[in-house]
């Protein structure tokens, strides 16, 4: 092994082991948000036929992300009791990544003859500090986003694999090979990425910043109208199937913006300030932002100067690394592997505004140009080492904070007090240490914070429901009386109003069950709760058990048909067919599922969790019954 080659096995090795032992600090804090309705499934996993139903049960996308859910697989065993193996998983996978993303650096570095002789000192840089940054502990340590990091996986092979590929271009006799691996790279592993989270499409756009960024002078002895022929197959062609998707999507797009608090207009007015300090983040760290908790972010319009400011200041960044490129093309590489790694999720779609995780491969751009930069240019040689150091003492303070919990929980919601989830990871930490006082008074005050808030609003009735106190209960339901039509929608609204339900049924709560009907009556008023599908389908179904025990059953079948009609699906469409035929409507029932079976979108289709047995089973029951099949 020569000296260079000692020197990044051994960078590698302890930058690797650091990262381990400072995400380790965090291994033990508990469930996060999204993890439950990911994760539940794990529960019903028995055999090989229930695993292959959990593999292919995703709703999180049309295609439902099927090798993310594989990979949970590995943990099945520690669901719901042990969040900590998910975690380490989780944290061994980024591991590899680092490795892999060494592996491309080195190889991309030795190709490129101004960092040939710098390419291991290079490589180690980039993987450790990229694996230390606390801008990826977030995907990291969040079990649901291993989604994201295994995306960031297939995605790496395949930079990995076309750094081989564009190697053997710049020979005549291996062209021929390099650039059948380069087309197995590209399209491959893009395809493999996609089945782990969508991101994995965006593969062919950072291949494209490599190639017209730092390997634009490398040699090529590929044909050049072969070579021109490619790169529309692979780079513009990819770019044309994006388009086309966005735009066969666009109802549901604008649909979906109707239930979100902001328009497409101030999402990119404020995905044009949130990328700066995702850059501020990735270069100047505060520490305290880091964290899950990146909801409650400020909403921009067009005109407001913060957003003109920034507009202005990417345009003119964006400009100089397109005339820079002619040199040493380390801002081009920079600026458009960012944007390249954020076209989907901080550009038109209707996501949440902003999350860290995010940030997983775009992040490794910019860190790269600034290591290169300091490595080429003497005046900068003590770049790499000072960004080091700085990733190493952000990334210790922010998992250190972990090691206790709750008291990391209560700084976050501190730094982000218009976090709904903050404040909700708070009160269920208290409450599972038995302080009922705490817990409310949290509520209560994120009450207070955030009155638009409606998932709090029912946690405070909850809690209300829960203690059995009447005064807290009667201020809720006025609340929700007085609020219900332009509060923000949250998929914890159902969830929390099922328990209330439940306390109501159970005569456990000072509530009738028509006051609770009244509340989701004043709620599906709300037109942006309306617009969101999924929550409308809950509270018909938290409605139709209420109106079961106080107006009778066709009451609530009436519920279940609009709850099915919200958004179609079996289970809910096998409850409206047996309570059709409990009401001795067995024709009514049969017509329903036939009606149904034609509804059901793809997400639905693709299922394999056994819903179609149970279907063509009711079906029969019901033709055998009427005689009419």
């Amino acid at each position: 092994m020569s000296g260079r080659s000692y020197l990044f096995a051994s960078l590698m090795v302890a930058g690797l082991w650091v990262t381990y032992l400072f995400h380790s600090h965090a291994f033990y804090a508990p469930w996060f948000y999204d993890d439950a309705p990911t994760l539940r499934g794990l529960a019903d996993v028995q055999d090989w036929s229930s695993a292959w139903a959990f593999i292919w049960s995703g709703v999180a996308s049309a295609i439902g992300r099927p090798l993310s859910n594989a990979s949970y697989l590995l943990n099945f065993a520690d669901w719901p009791t042990n969040p900590v193996g998910f975690r380490r998983t989780g944290v061994l996978l980024h591991l590899i990544n680092a490795l892999l993303l060494g592996w491309v650096a080195l190889r991309i570095g030795r190709m490129v003859p101004a960092m040939r002789d710098r390419a291991e000192l290079f490589a180690s840089l980039l993987a450790v500090a990229w694996a230390l940054h606390p801008l990826t502990f977030s995907a990291n340590l969040m079990p649901v986003q291993r989604m994201t990091v295994l995306a960031g996986t297939f995605t790496l092979l395949g930079l990995l694999l076309y750094a081989i590929g564009r190697e053997r271009l710049q020979h005549r006799e291996t062209c021929v090979s390099g650039v059948v691996i380069c087309s197995v790279a590209v399209g491959g592993f893009s395809v493999l990425g996609v089945l782990a989270k969508e991101n994995g499409a965006l593969l062919p756009f950072l291949v494209a910043v490599l190639e017209y960024s730092v390997l634009r002078r490398l040699p090529n002895k590929l044909n050049l109208g072969v070579w021109r022929l490619w790169q529309v197959g692979f780079f513009a062609l990819p770019f044309v199937m994006l388009l086309v998707y966005v735009a066969h999507g666009w109802p549901t797009t604008m649909n979906t913006y109707a239930a979100r608090n902001f328009s497409l207009d101030e999402r990119l007015a404020s995905q044009a300030v949130l990328t700066w300090q995702y850059m501020r983040q990735m270069f100047i760290p505060n520490v305290m932002q880091f964290g899950p908790f990146q909801d409650g972010v400020k909403v921009y319009s067009a005109m407001d100067v913060q957003v003109l400011i920034s507009a202005f200041a990417w345009f003119a960044v964006v400009v100089l690394a397109w005339l820079e490129r002619s040199r040493s093309g380390l801002l081009m590489l920079a600026v458009g592997w960012f944007w390249a790694g954020h076209l989907l999720e901080s550009t038109i779609l209707p996501l949440e505004l902003s999350f860290e995780h995010r940030n997983y491969i775009p992040a490794i751009g910019p860190i790269a140009g600034l290591i290169a930069a300091g490595l080429l240019v003497r005046s900068l040689h003590f770049l790499p080492w000072v960004f080091m150091c700085l990733v190493v003492l952000s990334g210790w303070r922010v998992t250190s904070l972990w090691t206790d919990t709750l008291a990391a929980a209560e700084i976050q919601q501190t730094y982000h007090p218009r976090s709904v989830r903050a404040a909700q990871f708070v009160a269920m930490l208290y409450d599972r240490l038995g302080d009922d006082e705490t817990t409310y008074r949290v509520i209560e005050l994120a009450v207070e914070r955030m009155p638009e808030a409606s998932d709090l609003l029912a946690t405070k009735l909850m809690l209300g429901c829960r203690a059995n106190n009447h005064d807290v209960i009667r201020r809720s339901i006025e609340s929700f009386h007085e609020r219900a039509r332009a509060l923000d929608p949250s998929f914890a609204l159902s969830d929390t109003l099922r328990h209330v339900k439940d306390m109501v049924l159970d005569g456990h709560c000072d509530l009738a069950p028509d006051e609770l009907v009244q509340v989701t009556s004043d709620l599906l008023e709300n037109p942006r709760i309306d617009a969101n599908k999924l929550l409308k389908h809950n509270l018909h179904h938290v409605r139709a058990d209420l109106l079961h025990a106080s107006a009778g059953a066709e009451a609530a079948l009436a519920e279940l048909i609009e709850a099915f009609n919200s958004n179609p699906n079996p289970e809910t469409a096998i409850l409206v067919a047996s309570m059709f035929d409990a009401l001795g409507f067995s024709s009514d029932a049969l017509d329903f599922l036939d009606r149904a079976n034609e509804a059901f979108p793809m997400a639905v289709r693709r299922r394999q969790d056994g819903w179609q047995q149970q279907f063509g089973n009711m079906r029969t029951y019901l033709c055998s019954k009427t005689g009419s099949c």
